[in-house]
């Protein structure tokens, strides 16, 4: 299953959302993508590294004919839900080319 949470830059809640759905889900398992095209938030929320993120896992999607699904791109974060960091305010034009 596949739940997409979207809102325009700066509309307050949908990284929160999507990360409280996520930590309580009923069936585990659910992971959480920053894909925000204006950047995302979560990793200077929890004083994470950005990498391995969204960037990382776009590079190798576009060099690779194989799935490894998105636990090598994942960062657990304290509220124990995975997440796949978007990419800094300046990144992520460049991110989401590489993801169309």
């Amino acid at each position: 299953m596949l739940i997409a949470i979207g809102s325009v830059k700066g509309s307050p809640g949908a990284t929160t959302l999507a990360m409280a759905m996520a930590a309580r889900w009923p069936t585990p398992g659910a992971t959480v993508v920053e894909a925000d095209p204006g950047g995302g938030s979560a990793a200077a929320w929890f004083g994470l590294c950005r990498e391995p993120g969204l960037a990382a896992l776009a590079t190798a999607a576009a060099r690779s004919t194989t799935h490894d699904g998105l636990t090598p791109f994942a960062q657990q974060l304290p509220v124990d839900v995975p997440v796949v960091l978007g990419p800094s305010a300046d990144e992520a034009p460049q991110t989401v080319a590489l993801l169309a």
